[in-house]
Order: structure tokens, then C-alpha cells, then sequence
């Protein structure tokens, strides 16, 4: 078992997202550097004090950690953008599940950890509130706050397996094969009275009158 990250983090500490903070005309470092405790560097680890979007002139605003958001106008001015990346996957055979996170589970869990951690729990509510409470926990040993913490979990079920089956007088049936209540219900073999022929042969008789066209006298 593995997991498998089909997105990337919006923050600081990648180069190209820094980089357009900086062409908009913010500045991109720590609380620290800002006030002026820390020397002016760009060697920031994940997992310390992260570096923050700030307003050139000076002021301690907005203060943001993360480089793309929606609703934050003063940031946005700054170049935190609310463009998402969109990146189109196929779901291949053998997947499981699907997780969609916010950074507050990330930030300190590896994505392995995740995926095991989703695995124990055969209900995804169960193994949503697993993740939540977990992060939570790893935030409080950092910090006296917790980022935002959401999880959603999509579980990846197998289609039926499904086989034909031939009944006599050429008729077919789709049956589930992995459901144990199909059955195979044949039709009952009827044996037509004497009755019941004699109704037949007159029936036929009456269509048969009513399809002869009229002819007219010469």
C-alpha cells in the first residue's frame, strides 16, 4: 500500500509562488525577520517559524502563510491569487480511496501516514474523525492554535461482476455474481390444453377474416 500526492502545497516555500509575490510588490519572510531578530534569509524549514506575505511598507499586514487563497483582498493585491491548478487524473484499478484534505492535516502528516491511518477504519466518517483528531494533537504540540483541519474521504468500491446466463429458447440473463441473493428464475413449462388451442385457432381465424380486403361487384 502507498500513497500517491496528486496536488502541491500553495505556499512560501515554493520559489515560483515567492516569486510572484515579490513582482506585486509584497515581501515574502518570517515574523522574526520582519521585527528584525532573525537575519534576512530565504532558508526557511518546513515546520519552524514559516515565512509570511507582508505589505512593503512596513506594516504588519496581512501576514499570510500562504500564497493563494480566496477572500483575502488586502493579500490579493499582493499576489496571493485564488487561481487553483487543475490537473485531470485516471483513477486506475487497485485504488481505494480518495482524499481530499486541507493543509491543516498535511502540514504534519506525511501522506503515507495518512493513507494508513484511512485504511484502518472500513467507514470513511470513522476514518475522517481518525485524521482530524490526530492532526489536531500534532498541532497543539506546536503550537497553542491549529490550522483549519478538513478531511473528506471517497471510498473506491469494485463494480459487480456480472455473467450472462443462456436460458432456453435463446433468452439471456445478467446476473450479479457478487451479490448472494441472485438467483436464476426460470419460467414454469406450461402445457396448452385442448382448450386453449381452440381459442388460438379462432382467434387466427378472426384476423385473417378481418385482413381480406373487400372486393366490390363488377
Amino acid at each position: 500500500m502507498f500513497a500517491t500526492s496528486v496536488s502541491a502545497e500553495h505556499n512560501l516555500y515554493v520559489p515560483s509562488e515567492r516569486n510572484r509575490i515579490k513582482e506585486c510588490g509584497g515581501k515574502v519572510m518570517t515574523t522574526a525577520q520582519l521585527e528584525g531578530t532573525e537575519p534576512m534569509h530565504e532558508a526557511w524549514v518546513q515546520g519552524g517559524e514559516p515565512p509570511r506575505v507582508w505589505a512593503s511598507d512596513g506594516t504588519k499586514a496581512p501576514g499570510t502563510a500562504f500564497s493563494r487563497s480566496m477572500g483575502d483582498r488586502r493579500a490579493s493585491w499582493l499576489g496571493v491569487i485564488a487561481v487553483p491548478e487543475v490537473e485531470c487524473c485516471v483513477v486506475s484499478d487497485g485504488v481505494e480511496k480518495i482524499l481530499l484534505m486541507s493543509d491543516g492535516v498535511t502540514e504534519f502528516m506525511p501522506d503515507n501516514e495518512i493513507a494508513t491511518v484511512a485504511r484502518l477504519f472500513p467507514d470513511p466518517a470513522e476514518a475522517c474523525r481518525a485524521l482530524v483528531g490526530e492532526s489536531y494533537k500534532r498541532w497543539m504540540k506546536q503550537d497553542d492554535r491549529s490550522d483549519d483541519i478538513s478531511v473528506i474521504i471517497l471510498s473506491i468500491e469494485e463494480p459487480p461482476r456480472r455473467e450472462r446466463v443462456k436460458l432456453k429458447g435463446g433468452a439471456s440473463l445478467a446476473l450479479d455474481m457478487t451479490s448472494p441473493a441472485s438467483t436464476i428464475d426460470t419460467p414454469p413449462t406450461v402445457t396448452p390444453t385442448l382448450g386453449d388451442i381452440n381459442r388460438s385457432q379462432s382467434y387466427l381465424a378472426a384476423m385473417v377474416d378481418d385482413a381480406t380486403p373487400a372486393t366490390a361487384p363488377l
